[in-house]
């Protein structure tokens, strides 16, 4: 159709070109007749054309048709090829889907039978193991004192069996830890009753559920009402320190170490020894505890070094050596000596430092005079030795006799005597015996041989015994 169609433009374009020419040609005096021969030409012309067109049109309709056909014909095959190849390979694909379908079902066989075999042995194994493991079990066991906003620890004593936990405190406070291992640390705070909840399982998922009820006490408050002290140590009375609480019991420690006292006092009294820390402990009746400490020194305050040496004479009188030696620290401020007699010297010096105890018709004998070094620190201590000095009975007769009042009667008292089997005898200064008694009992009154006061004077006395003899003068006075 489109050789036609071409044919066919062509054709009316050569026929509209010729036309033009035979236009052309009709303007001169020949036009007419060769317009019309050419008319002729050009009728002939365009008939051949259409007949050579025509011609041509269906000559190109049958060639095109034998193309067609051709081509249908080719086409046709190729699908047949192509639906014989597409028929073949779909065969060959569906034979080696089933060949490998084949082998899959045998590897799955396989591999189903392996692990089969292997969950067989894996079973026999676990039983073999679960043979030797002893059953579930589980227990709390609790580390810590049960008090509040204290850590208590928590944990399960069957730990090496089990896999699993979970613990439940028994707290409904907001934040209430559930913890999940063997072990677990928890703070109660509020007092109270409380079931622990334990939950275990092992490696074979046997589980088991255990509980224990604890009871949490509060920590007691204690509190020492004094600051930390500086003392002197030289105490003649307990020291007391004042303190309070709510506790079951207290305690008192020196350095942490050394028990004071115990008891359900909170407050103290006693005799400190050294420097120390002194803590109270407060405990409840849960065994709850709570504790306060305060410093306690002890000022240097050396004891006197001192010593006595005796004279000759061990009764009276008696001559008593006295030595000291100062302390290097602390710095001395005084020193004292009383020797007991009611005599004493401040800051005495130098040492030895000699004291005569003479008879004291006041006293009996043997006697003990308790002499006593006093030393006075700049610190504010003080520190005293004692020093016992003994004097035992000597021979002691009064030099002077009183007689003239007789509204009291009196006797001439002699001392450190036996008065066993003794005689005594009075003399006048001209050696007249104007007295006699024997088995003297310390009796005499001053009274002569005619029953009468001696006078006023100097008498000579002597007292026979069988321990010994003694003698000396007394002025008689009778006023």
């Amino acid at each position: 159709e489109d050789s036609i169609k071409m044919v066919e433009r062509i054709a009316l374009e050569k026929a509209a070109q010729r036309k033009q020419e035979m236009t052309d040609s009709i303007a001169t005096v020949r036009a007419k007749e060769k317009l019309e021969q050419r008319q002729k030409e050009v009728a002939d012309s365009i008939a051949l054309a259409e007949k050579l067109a025509k011609e041509s049109a269906a000559q190109r309709q049958k060639e095109i048709a034998d193309s067609i056909a051709l081509a249908e014909k080719i086409k046709q095959e190729k699908a047949e090829q192509r639906q014989k190849e597409i028929a073949d390979s779909i065969a060959l694909a569906e034979k080696i889907a089933k060949e490998k379908a084949k082998r899959r079902e045998k590897e799955i066989a396989d591999s189903i039978a392996r692990a089969e075999k292997l969950e067989q042995e894996k079973a026999a194994a676990e039983l073999i193991a679960r043979a030797d493991i002893p059953p579930i079990a589980a227990s709390i066991e609790i580390t810590g004192k049960l008090c509040t906003h204290s850590p208590i620890s928590f944990e399960d004593g069957n730990s090496e069996n089990n896999s699993s936990w979970q613990w439940n405190f028994g707290d409904e406070a907001p934040g209430a830890v559930q913890a999940k291992s063997a072990k677990a640390n928890y703070v109660f705070t509020e007092t109270g009753k409380y079931e622990i909840m334990l939950k275990v399982s092992n490696a074979y998922h046997d589980s088991l559920t255990v509980f224990k009820t604890v009871y949490i006490d509060k920590v007691p408050a204690v509190e020492i009402l004094t600051e930390d002290m500086e003392l002197c140590p030289n105490f003649k009375e307990a020291l007391d320190i004042p303190a309070t609480g709510n506790a079951a019991r207290y305690t008192w420690v020196s350095n942490r170490i050394d028990t004071i006292y115990r008891g359900k006092d909170p407050n103290l009294s006693f005799f400190p020894k050294r420097s120390a820390t002194l803590s109270l402990i407060g405990t409840s009746t849960g065994a709850c505890r709570s504790a306060d400490s305060i410093q306690l020194k002890l000022l240097p305050n050396p004891a006197p070094r001192a010593s006595v040496r005796y004279g000759e004479n061990d009764c009276y009188p008696k001559d008593v050596y006295f030595d000291f030696k100062r302390p290097v620290v602390p710095m001395l401020d005084s020193v004292i000596l009383e020797f007991g007699d009611g005599m004493r010297l401040s800051n005495p010096s130098p040492y030895p430092l000699m004291h005569t105890y003479e008879y004291d018709r006041d006293l009996s004998y043997p006697t003990t005079y308790n002499a006593r070094f006093k030393l006075y620190y700049v610190n504010g201590c003080w520190r005293d030795t004692l020093l016992p000095i003994e004097v035992c009975e000597g021979f002691y007769a009064p030099d002077i006799f009183y007689v003239g009042d007789e509204t009291v009667t009196k006797t001439y008292e002699m001392t450190g005597i036996p008065f066993a089997d003794c005689t005594f005898m009075v003399f006048n200064q001209f050696g007249d015996k104007v007295f006699e008694e024997k088995n003297y009992r310390n009796n005499w009154q001053g009274i002569g041989s005619n029953e009468k006061l001696l006078k006023n004077g100097m008498y000579y006395f002597a007292l026979s015994c069988q321990e010994g003899n003694y003698s000396g003068w007394v002025e008689v006075i009778n006023d």
